[in-house]
């Protein structure tokens, strides 16, 4: 028998997995779309769309006429302007076009959440080089430059002179679809991520992450915690600007990511997503860490259904990156056995093999690999994590 239902997922690669596999065993028929023939999540699928998911058109046509129940992507920004183009049109439970925007171009939230009198970093949008020579200087150093409309740390930089500004200016400029970018004000504190489902206008916070970077100058995520260490007054803080933000973009419905900075001065917005977040986050550590499944909540939104999770309890979740700071060919990578024998070990994945070039950390795509351990006690699984990633060894040729 036929399922009654079907999905379009926009994304078959790794991060789209979890959302592709969770469909297929709700019982729903699952149409991925990558402009990647060799996409693993094709293998998984009912049927395999090789189209760009920024084909807006095309995608609408076959969305069309395959009479798709829903369309969403998991943790991807730039594919939310497709789903909503799509899904406006064949009248599914989707964001408008204009939430899109206001969420996959950081210009468009900074102007949107300043209006709205909420805490940001100070800003300046940039559109040319010489406008980028002309406001930089205005800007107290060390300064922030990215692009309006990338992800996962790609074209990031922190920029403390003067020097070399045509250098730092085309290294963001060339991360950005549209050519613009953004100095903004260097926010110090602890950063967070928090993981919401809104219903009717109504946020319901699910989970506050601790996050881990590697600093200066790029700012690449190398570790995810649930819970978060903080206190009572600050989860607060950090629950209020978080649903402000949420009424503030409109995303009265559906996931939302969101990013926030604990200053000295109180919490600031880094920025928001109108989608599940990624780095395993939402497929691994929120329901490791409350039993609330975030992917299977976004899939029946999107096929209007009514969502029927529940945070079932709170335990620890943690994620830890692998990396090092050498350049160089992957010859060998030791101590990984001692990952897998851990009584919290919950997964492990390698995503370079032997024989792979490895460079400077500069984007979440340098990273060379990944564990997750799961647990109740939060400072005994930071502890054995720790340890852990001190055991394992990159050999560079």
């Amino acid at each position: 028998m036929m399922p009654n239902k079907s999905i379009m997922i926009l994304g078959a690669s790794e991060l789209q997995l979890p959302a592709i596999k969770m469909a297929k065993k709700m019982g729903l028929q699952v149409i991925a779309v990558d402009m990647d023939k060799n996409a693993v999540g094709f293998k998984f699928a009912d049927i395999g769309l090789e189209i760009s998911t920024l084909e807006k058109e095309k995608i609408l046509e076959f969305a069309s006429a395959l009479n798709v129940s829903g369309i969403m992507t998991l943790a991807s920004d730039q594919p939310m302007n497709t789903v909503a183009y799509v899904g406006n049109r064949l009248n599914l439970k989707v964001i408008s076009e204009r939430v899109a925007i206001c969420t996959t171009n950081k210009g468009v939230m900074r102007d949107t959440l300043k209006k709205n009198k909420i805490a940001i970093p100070d800003y300046k949008i940039i559109k040319d080089f010489e406008g980028f020579l002309k406001e930089i200087k205005k800007f107290n150093l060390p300064c922030i430059i990215k692009p309006t409309d990338s992800s996962g740390s790609r074209g990031v930089q922190l920029k403390c002179d003067l020097n070399s500004l045509d250098e730092a200016y085309f290294y963001s400029s060339n991360y950005s679809r549209n050519g613009e970018i953004i100095i903004e004000e260097f926010m110090q504190g602890r950063e967070f991520s928090v993981e919401s489902m809104s219903f009717d206008g109504t946020p319901k916070i699910i989970a506050i992450t601790e996050k881990e970077t590697t600093g200066a100058p790029h700012f690449v995520e190398m570790g995810h915690i649930i819970p978060a260490n903080i206190s009572k007054v600050e989860e607060q803080q950090i629950k209020e600007i978080v649903e402000s933000t949420i009424k503030a973009l409109e995303i009265t419905d559906g996931p939302s990511h969101c990013e926030v900075m604990l200053t000295e001065s109180g919490p600031k917005i880094v920025e928001i997503g109108a989608r599940l977040g990624g780095d395993n986050i939402t497929t691994h550590l929120v329901p490791l860490a409350t039993g609330y499944n975030i992917v299977k909540a976004t899939i029946n939104y999107a096929i209007d259904k009514e969502d029927v999770e529940q945070v079932k309890y709170r335990k620890t979740a943690i994620i830890k990156y692998i990396n090092i700071a050498k350049c160089g060919q992957i010859k060998k990578v030791t101590g990984l056995k001692n990952i897998e024998k851990s009584n919290k070990f919950v997964e492990l994945k390698i995503n370079k093999k032997k024989g792979d070039f490895h460079d400077i950390l500069k984007s979440s795509s340098d990273r060379v690999g990944y564990f997750i351990l799961n647990g109740e006690n939060r400072e005994s699984i930071i502890l054995e994590a720790e340890e852990l990633l001190s055991k394992v060894e990159i050999i560079i040729d």
